[in-house]
């Protein structure tokens, strides 16, 4: 899932991949929206490996409705974005987080969907 293209089966495995037993109870990433319209995309980096990684924050306004901002403040990385822009939001956050990515053992035996690494 780590190695996959598409956003979505991405954070999927990067939540998954951050897992812990403890972890999943009070962070994760929180997708919602908002009402002009657009989305909002939170994740708690408390535990994660990217707390102290540096994030320059990013503003792109195409039109009224494609458009992202994303930021990290407070121990949170925040996407917001237009109505058809919650992929772009999740690649901004993947490829940021993913140099930097630590596996942590899994509640799960079966990790090798998570590799990383070329076969």
């Amino acid at each position: 899932m780590l190695a996959s293209e598409n956003p979505l089966e991405w954070l999927q495995g990067w939540y998954y991949a951050m897992c812990d037993g403890d972890w999943e109870h009070q962070s994760g990433p929180k997708i919602s929206t908002v009402d002009n319209p657009g989305w909002t995309l939170k994740v708690n980096l408390l535990r994660t490996g990217l707390e102290a990684i540096d994030f320059e924050k990013l503003v792109i306004e195409r039109d009224e409705h494609n458009w992202i901002h994303c930021k990290v403040s407070e121990g949170h990385f925040y996407g917001y974005g237009g109505p058809l822009n919650l992929g772009e939001l999740i690649n901004v956050f993947r490829d940021w987080a993913q140099p930097h990515l630590v596996i942590r053992d899994f509640p799960s035996d079966d990790v090798s969907q998570f590799s990383t690494e070329e076969p």
